[in-house]
């Protein structure tokens, strides 16, 4: 189902582009909130489990592009949960580097960096872990 298949059927009109990132960020607030309240009845607990509301910020060049696929994908290394970005099963690293079918738009992503040889490269740079950039 497409974002704006759903956003007619759930608010029975018309979809345009404009409304999308509202609706989108509307639906990413109720998954947080049901899973807060599944989580806080379920340990007896009250209060918020997340600290900061969503952000967005949109991306307008090629370089601030390059750097937010970084980001994500160096996010799990950066916070010691693995030590290589191959290793966080949960990331588009790998897929995107392998010959598996994919939803992903693989090919236009890996062009962005110069292909897969630039993409690689790009992902070669130093991952700082958190408590030590904290240090500095």
């Amino acid at each position: 189902m497409t974002i704006a298949s759903y956003y007619e059927q759930l608010k029975r009109k018309p979809f345009f582009v404009e409304n999308a990132p509202a609706f989108i960020m509307q639906q990413f607030s109720n998954l947080l909130n049901s899973y807060t309240k599944a989580y806080n009845r379920m340990y007896n607990r009250k209060g918020s489990l997340f600290i900061d509301y969503l952000r967005r910020v949109e991306i307008t060049s090629d370089s601030q592009f390059g750097a937010t696929v970084f980001y994500i994908h160096k996010n799990s290394v950066h916070h010691g949960y693995c030590e290589k970005m191959e290793q966080w099963k949960w990331s588009s690293f790998n897929a995107l580097l392998s010959d598996e079918p994919t939803k992903l738009l693989r090919q236009e992503l890996l062009d962005g960096f110069g292909g897969r040889e630039g993409f690689i490269q790009y992902h070669n740079q130093p991952v700082y872990l958190k408590e030590a950039a904290e240090l500095e």
